[in-house]
């Protein structure tokens, strides 16, 4: 191949490979650090060659792609093991990620609510940063919390049970600072990710309710978002009557529950029950009646209900512990 022609190919495949580096890690300065090894991997290379009297003939060609694409494999390899553990864990990668960690990245003291939220997401990997994204621009739940007070003083301790990937629970750290969540769900993936947005904020464990996550007693109050239809009614009772004891008496346990829709074509619930039903798992939809019922005869007294969101699907129930 003539030395032009390689050039020209050289060109293309490094585009290429930023490209999907940007894509792949969806953090400029994560790309840019990602870059440096590559970069200075092929400069070296052509660099010897020329030191070495040799012309840019095939084998030369073949070994510069070779170390290019060796590199750059190692890099991504180096930066998704940063955003995934957040710490040099690997022996053999120690020093790459210790550069590639740097500080944490905390927002501008004017940051807004959301924009905390998600710098608490800032070094994870792409989907854990568009979820949040995402679900930050389209649950109608923030603002609906927002609307509604829940709390006589500031909380210090809180539950929250089906932590999922932690938005919720950062949204209530950020919301109200000092407090300590106490968290727990049933996948490891969202343990790992809710872990690291919490940090010093949370503590998350593995595990399913009816089960608790490990807490202080008399916690100032309880969450279950979203996850009431994956209990069926024992697991239900008896994860009530366990916050019951856990729960200082008057502490609110707030509850969006998912409701069996009543408009005619409601797609994105029989998506959400579609995937259930390849996951294996199976659901409890219950009306509001039955809910009160379930909450009184645990030691909750339900204060109100609120429809959530505009499609009729999801009900908040703010309900409190009995002295």
């Amino acid at each position: 191949m003539e030395p032009r022609t390689f050039a020209g190919l050289l060109a293309a495949v490094g585009s290429i490979g930023v490209a999907l580096l940007s894509v792949l890690l969806l953090d400029v300065r994560l790309t840019l650090l990602a870059l440096v090894p590559v970069v200075l991997a092929t400069a070296g290379t052509l660099g010897a060659l020329a030191l070495l009297g040799r012309a840019m003939d095939f084998p030369g060609q073949i070994l510069t792609l070779v170390v290019l694409g060796a590199s750059a494999i190692w890099s991504l390899l180096a930066a998704r093991s940063y955003q995934r553990h957040g710490a040099a864990r690997h022996p053999a990668l120690a020093r790459v990620l210790r550069s590639l960690e740097g500080r944490p990245r905390t927002p501008p003291p004017a940051a807004s609510l959301e924009e905390r939220i998600r710098a608490r997401y800032a070094r994870l990997e792409p989907n854990a940063r568009l979820f949040v994204r995402f679900k930050l621009k389209l649950d109608p739940l923030f603002r609906e919390l927002a609307g509604r007070p829940i709390f006589a003083a500031p909380p210090r301790v809180l539950l929250d049970i089906g932590t999922g990937n932690g938005v919720p629970a950062c949204w209530l750290a950020e919301t109200f600072p000092g407090v300590h969540l106490y968290g727990i769900d049933p996948l490891a993936e969202g343990v790992r990710v809710a872990a690291r947005a919490l940090g010093e904020s949370g503590t998350i464990v593995r595990g399913a309710a009816p089960d608790l996550p490990p807490s202080p007693m008399g916690a100032d109050g309880a969450f279950m978002l979203d996850m009431l239809h994956y209990l069926d009614d024992a697991q239900l009772g008896l994860t009530l009557s366990r916050l019951r004891e856990r729960l200082a008496a008057g502490a609110p346990l707030v509850i969006r529950a998912v409701m069996l829709p009543t408009r005619s074509c409601p797609w994105s619930w029989w998506a959400d029950r579609l995937i259930n039903n390849l996951r294996g798992l199976r659901t409890w939809f219950r009306p509001e009646e039955q809910l009160r019922a379930i909450l009184a005869a645990n030691g909750f007294e339900t204060e109100g209900t609120v429809p959530s969101g505009t499609k009729g699907e999801m009900l908040w129930l703010y309900a409190r512990r009995r002295a």
